[in-house]
């Protein structure tokens, strides 16, 4: 109960855009990795909707300082694109992520392009 309420009252004060850059990568790395990790497995669909939507707001709330995290999403968001167990809803929801991606960080699409060149 004790740290329920420690909880509530941090959240209570901050918005959820501080709360997100305060934390970034210990959300994001976890999302990944779990997308990446079931992609095309028959992970329940909505499940990975949902986990697609996440980090695309993450990406949102973050901005410029995702930059360090492009690789990472770029991999995990080409492990569903390119699975062909992975539902067409799915694969549109992480074409849209890295579409975000580009948009919230400029820098990214320099980034993007080198991985692309190297794959």
């Amino acid at each position: 109960v004790v740290a329920e309420d420690v909880v509530s009252n941090v959240i209570g004060t901050l918005k959820f855009e501080e709360l997100v850059g305060q934390n970034f990568g210990d959300m994001l790395e976890p999302a990944l990795r779990e997308l990446a990790a079931h992609a095309g497995t028959g992970w329940y669909e909505d499940i990975a909707f949902q986990t697609l939507r996440l980090i695309r707001t993450l990406i949102h709330c973050t901005r410029g300082r995702v930059i360090q995290f492009v690789p990472n999403i770029y991999e995990s968001m080409h492990a569903v694109i390119n699975h062909e167990q992975t539902e067409e809803r799915a694969k549109r929801e992480a074409k849209k992520t890295l579409d975000a991606l580009e948009r919230a960080c400029p820098d990214a699409a320099a980034v993007l392009s080198q991985l692309n060149a190297s794959n």
